[in-house]
C-alpha cells in the first residue's frame, strides 16, 4: 500500500514550545547574572540549561537547569486541530561545599530556592506568556507548582540538590486538511423516491 501523506510532516507545536522554553530560560538567566553583579543578588554560577539531560550532575558543576517535555492531553478537536495541555519540566540541579561560612547542604539549598524563585518569575512574567511564539500557537503558560524532593545519592560529597517546576503550556497542534477527490459518480441499487406517504427507500 503507498503512503498517503505525500508531504513532509513539519514540526510539531511541542516541539518548537520546548525549544523556546530553553532559549528563554538561557537569554533571560545570563542577563540575571549580568544585571545582578556587585548586588547581594549576585549570580557566581555559570548558566547552563540542557535539553533531556540524563547525566547526574557532576562534583565540579554547581548549577544546571534541564528542561524535559512530560506529555499532553487534547480536546477541542476538528479536522483540522486540537488543543492540548503539554506539561514540561524545568528541573533545577545544584551542589554545594562545605566553608567556615557556610554548611555545605545549606548553600546547596539556597542556591537552589533561589533559582527556583528565578525560574519561577520568568515564566509567570506577561510578556512570555506565548514564550515569544507566532499568535495562535499558544493559549497561555501556567507555572502550576515546584517540588524539591531528595536526591538518592549515598556517595554524594558534594551536597546535591534538586527541584523540579511544572509548566503547563496550552498548544494547538494542527495538520492539514485532506484535499479529498473528485467523485466522478456513484451507482446504487437503492433510491429515494417521493411518495404520498413520504419519502421512500426503493430498490432501482
Amino acid at each position: 500500500m503507498a503512503a498517503l501523506i505525500t508531504t513532509i510532516i513539519p514540526q510539531a507545536g511541542f516541539e518548537k514550545v520546548r525549544d523556546a522554553i530553553g532559549v528563554i530560560l538561557l537569554e533571560e538567566l545570563t542577563n540575571q547574572k549580568e544585571l545582578s553583579v556587585g548586588t547581594s543578588r549576585e549570580i557566581t554560577e555559570d548558566i547552563k540549561v540542557y535539553l533531556e539531560r540524563t547525566l547526574p550532575i557532576s562534583e565540579e558543576e554547581n548549577l544546571y537547569f534541564n528542561v524535559l517535555l512530560d506529555g499532553a492531553t487534547y480536546g477541542n478537536f476538528t479536522q483540522k486541530d486540537a488543543q492540548g495541555r503539554t506539561v514540561f519540566y524545568i528541573d533545577v540541579y545544584t551542589t554545594g561545599q562545605n566553608s567556615s561560612l557556610k554548611e555545605g547542604g545549606r548553600d546547596s539549598a539556597q542556591r537552589l530556592h533561589k533559582f527556583i524563585g528565578i525560574v519561577r518569575y520568568i515564566f509567570s512574567d506577561t510578556r512570555y506568556k506565548m514564550l515569544n511564539l507566532p499568535v495562535g500557537l499558544i493559549g497561555g503558560t501556567y507555572i502550576e507548582a515546584f517540588v524539591t524532593p531528595d536526591v538518592e545519592r549515598s556517595e554524594d560529597n558534594s551536597y546535591t540538590r534538586f527541584g523540579r517546576l511544572t509548566l503547563a503550556v496550552r498548544i494547538s497542534e494542527e495538520q492539514t486538511l485532506w484535499d479529498g477527490v473528485n467523485m466522478v459518480g456513484a451507482d446504487a441499487k437503492v433510491l429515494l423516491s417521493d411518495t404520498d406517504k413520504g419519502y421512500l427507500y426503493q430498490y432501482n
